[in-house]
């Protein structure tokens, strides 16, 4: 499955259960470690210790990094998930044959020199990808907790959801390679106006085969970025690790909705614009930069203003362009009429300035569309659900990053709601009853997943019942969800349907709850219509338990 810009529609239940205060128990299970051991099921062990969270830093003078290497397997995680089925062992999130073993450096451990291995993992089902950094002396391997992805700390047993084998290594929950995530938050270039922000990271390997190796610019510390296929700039880490950084236009007001223009007519801009791909909450890259074999700056555009930077602001000049009568066709705002002519004509189209152009700092030629005239997409019901064991006061707040477009009641700085046990809402500010909190937005880069199921259409709906009950949905949740999106599944014989966890709902949509959840579930469905069935392959999703304060939050995307 390719990679899309997406509308996607959250929809979540937050369930606060008055359970008492749940014994957190940290585990480490010691044991020695063979290097060479293969790929056997682990036998199930409750050896535990408990640990405090004292710090370690190792700084940069310990540690000597290298470019990546592929190497040879340690055999950390179970060989693949064939091989759980067939042993009966407890489904994992990550296998051997969806991971990368890396040496990346050499660290001083414990006095001595020891290998650097990064082990890279590519979950088999919700989770994302996950990184794991271990110390590795050729006797035995410690595992770097503060540097890894999170461990499963709730397993009684040598395998966790993580699918690492504690019988092969030792935990190490103080060391902190101090240079590891040596990213600053932002970058400038010597134009004072190339000023990019940090995105997020990934492992180099990840991005190698698409990196360009010629310098995009240099910023003012020194070092080199470089373009990535999401129109932003990796910066190389001293380690392993790529950050991803982006240029934000410096014209556009506070909430980055409307670009501060003044026509040439004198008049101020008060439309709402959009610089990157959209598709409603999803993205496909950073800035919307537009091929210069496509529109050339000196013959295909004219002027139309100025920005408060003194930049000037294009508009094509053939408006009969293919692009403006894509624009116009695609829009969701001027579906046809039961006469079959469209509601609004294309001169009054064409006078609402439905696409400007715009040379950033960097010399790339930037369209900029109306916010009017986003591509087809039909809302779904984002609604968030309060259950407490008793009335109590909850304070809820959710960031996707392309911006809310709605909410209710209105989301500002967050909201601040007294829930009874059976979800009835008040807003405390207002006094005012509501049965949810609903929002939409847009959300950050997302890409569909190529695992999921080929569902025949008379299928769906018992398919998602019982996927919906997998994934941690109570049966009137599971209702809420079909009332909703069953009827958008009818249109074909066969659909693509897949699921996502909480790491691609953190970065699309971030949640805050207050008080602090001990449990969260979010569940973002994506599915394909489909003529005829493909091949594709599914994968084993674990059910969350619901400890103490519960949230649980569950959507979908729609193209």
């Amino acid at each position: 499955m390719s990679k899309k810009t997406l509308f996607i529609f959250l929809i979540g239940a937050l369930f606060l259960s008055g359970c008492a205060a749940p014994v957190k128990i940290q585990k480490i299970i010691n044991a020695v470690v063979n290097p060479e051991a293969t790929n056997q099921s682990a036998v199930v062990s409750n050896a535990t210790s408990t640990y405090t969270e004292a710090t370690n830093v190792v700084n940069a003078s310990a540690v000597q990094w290298q470019k990546p290497v592929l190497t040879a397997s340690l055999g950390l995680l179970l060989p693949s998930e064939d091989y759980a089925t067939k042993n009966h062992l407890t489904y994992p999130d990550y296998y051997e044959d969806a991971a990368n073993y890396f040496l990346v450096g050499t660290i001083i451990y414990n006095g001595e020199p020891n290998k650097l291995v990064m082990v890279a993992a590519q979950s088999s089902g919700l989770e994302g990808s996950s990184r794991y950094f271990f110390a590795d002396n050729e006797k035995s391997l410690t595992f770097l907790q503060k540097n890894s992805s999170p461990l499963d700390k709730d397993t009684t047993s040598t395998l966790g959801y993580d699918g690492l084998d504690r019988t092969k290594f030792t935990i190490d929950v103080t060391t902190d390679i101090s240079d590891l995530h040596n990213f600053p938050d932002v970058i400038s270039g010597t134009n004072p106006r190339q000023r990019v922000v940090f995105k997020g990271e990934t492992e180099y390997w990840v991005v190698s085969t698409t990196f360009n190796n010629t310098p995009a610019f240099t910023g003012t510390q020194g070092r080199s970025l470089y373009g990535s296929i999401h129109n932003g700039f990796f910066l190389m880490g001293d380690g392993p690790l790529v950050a991803e950084y982006a240029l934000q236009p410096d014209f556009f007001d506070k909430d980055n909705l409307v670009p501060r223009i003044t026509w040439a007519n004198g008049e101020v801009n008060k439309s709402e614009y959009s610089y990157v791909s959209m598709g409603g909450c999803g993205s496909s890259s950073y800035l919307k930069v537009v091929d210069p074999k496509d529109i050339n700056v000196s013959t295909d555009l004219v002027v139309v203003g100025k920005n408060n930077q003194n930049d000037l602001i294009y508009e094509l000049k053939d408006t009969n362009s293919q692009r403006l009568k894509d624009v116009f066709n695609n829009s969701a705002i001027y579906p046809t009429t039961e006469s079959g002519k469209p509601k609004l004509a294309y001169e009054q189209f064409l006078a609402t300035r439905p696409l400007l152009y715009w040379v950033d700092p960097f010399g790339r030629l930037v369209e900029l569309q109306n916010s009017k005239f986003q591509p087809q997409a039909e809302c779904g019901k984002p609604v968030i659900y309060l259950y407490p064991k008793k009335t109590m006061d909850v304070s809820v707040n959710v960031k996707p990053p392309g911006g809310l477009t709605y909410s209710e009641p209105e989301l500002k700085d967050g909201w601040e709601v007294e829930a009874t046990p059976y979800s009835n809402l008040t807003e405390i500010k207002t006094g005012r009853y509501y049965p949810y909190l609903f929002w939409e937005g847009r959300g950050d880069i997302y890409e569909q997943p190529k695992l999921g199921w080929v569902v025949k259409r008379s299928n769906v709906k018992q398919f998602l019942i019982t996927k919906l009950a997998q994934l941690g949905l109570k049966r009137s949740e599971t209702n809420d969800f079909l009332d909703f999106w069953w009827p958008k599944m009818q249109e074909k014989p066969y659909y693509f349907i897949t699921f996502l966890g909480n790491a691609t709902m953190d970065k699309l949509a971030p949640l805050t709850v207050t008080p602090k959840p001990d449990t969260i579930i979010r569940i973002l469905m994506d599915f394909t219509p489909l003529d005829k069935p493909v091949a594709v392959k599914g994968f084993a999703i674990r059910t969350p338990k619901r400890k103490g304060f519960t949230v649980v939050e569950w959507g979908g995307v729609v193209r």
